[in-house]
């Protein structure tokens, strides 16, 4: 027996998308398309469209993951530098971040269940990867009459092979989840071992309606999933809605930034004048003393004379006699 007959559809997920439903969400896929060019839903030709029972290999295991890395945690200090400002060099401060990282090390177990591969080779790769609505508790055991009126493609890709790419889907997402489980606010050298048992697999059948439209001469192909009407595609770009998007939110940072910086140099002048303060030494004011009857007292204060026609003595009581010159 070859290896393209070795193995029979085990379910399949009946169309409950028809043609006309098909249509009608494509067209809502594309109003969605904020960044491609505006008479892209007016004049977008959907060409041919058809529905194909595609095949498809799902997997189930559970996977247990070790993992070890180093767990970076973030602190702050004070740095202290200098810029021009109105062409004076003046010193400023501003919080300089650092990492102090620790070893850590965790496990974790986790199960995957129908993890689908798409065994057919005649649809875009990239574009059923994208497929992610399929819900594989609504299958029904297979039968023929499902068929009818419906083409079915047989698989092209083999269990062995959809199986090493299910590991390697499954290993990269175990990556993913471990990363999350190390503390702190980073990593490093994230080392993951992981170990796959209890694995089952089926083969099964997926309706997908299989289309295409012209734009500009140009043929982009599109997928409408046949049992819940998720709908995955090409379009082409706009490039000036993209320019400005990008500039946009180039806008955006760029306020947000400069009020940032402001808010830090205030900050900054606030310590800056609070320091200087502290630091600065008290200085007592001089208060000029004055006698009974309101002239300086000349041993108090020599440099200031309001009278300089008289001369200033005092008596042995110590009160102030003020002579004609």
């Amino acid at each position: 027996m070859s290896e393209a007959n070795a193995y029979s559809p085990e379910s399949l997920a009946a169309f409950q998308i028809d043609k006309a439903k098909a249509y009608q969400r494509f067209g809502e896929w594309l109003k969605r398309l904020w960044d491609r060019p505006n008479d892209l839903k007016r004049i977008a030709k959907v060409q041919e469209m058809g529905g194909v029972y595609v095949p498809f290999w799902t997997f189930d295991a559970h996977v247990d993951s070790d993992w070890t890395a180093e767990a970076g945690y973030y602190y702050y200090e004070t740095e202290t530098y200098t810029t021009v400002e109105n062409g004076e060099t003046v010193t400023r401060t501003r919080q300089v971040q650092y990492t102090r990282w620790e070893p850590a090390w965790g496990h974790r177990h986790d199960f995957y269940d129908d993890m689908l591969i798409c065994a057919g080779k005649g649809l875009p790769a990239e574009l059923v990867a994208k497929f992610s609505t399929f819900n594989t508790q609504q299958l029904v055991p297979y039968a023929p009459q499902y068929l009818a009126g419906w083409k079915a493609e047989a698989y092209a890709i083999d269990l062995m092979a959809a199986h090493g790419t299910a590991r390697n889907k499954m290993a990269e997402q175990q990556v993913s989840r471990c990363a999350s489980d190390v503390p702190g606010d980073t990593h490093r050298g994230l080392n993951v071992n992981s170990r796959f048992y209890a694995e089952t697999f089926k083969h099964i059948l997926l309706p997908i309606w299989i289309a295409a439209y012209r734009y500009n001469n140009k043929v982009f192909r599109f997928l409408v999933n046949g049992q819940t009407g998720e709908v995955v595609g090409k379009a082409p770009w706009s490039v000036w809605k993209i320019l400005l998007f990008s500039l946009f939110i180039a806008a955006i940072i760029g306020v947000i930034v400069y009020f940032v910086i402001q808010q830090q140099e205030a900050k900054q002048e606030r310590k800056k004048k609070s320091d200087t303060e502290e630091e600065a030494p008290k200085k007592k004011k001089k208060k000029k003393s004055t006698d009974d009857d309101g002239f300086l007292d000349p041993r108090r204060d020599p440099d200031v004379d309001p009278h300089p026609d008289r001369h200033r003595f005092r008596r042995s009581d110590g009160a102030a006699v003020m002579v004609p010159v």
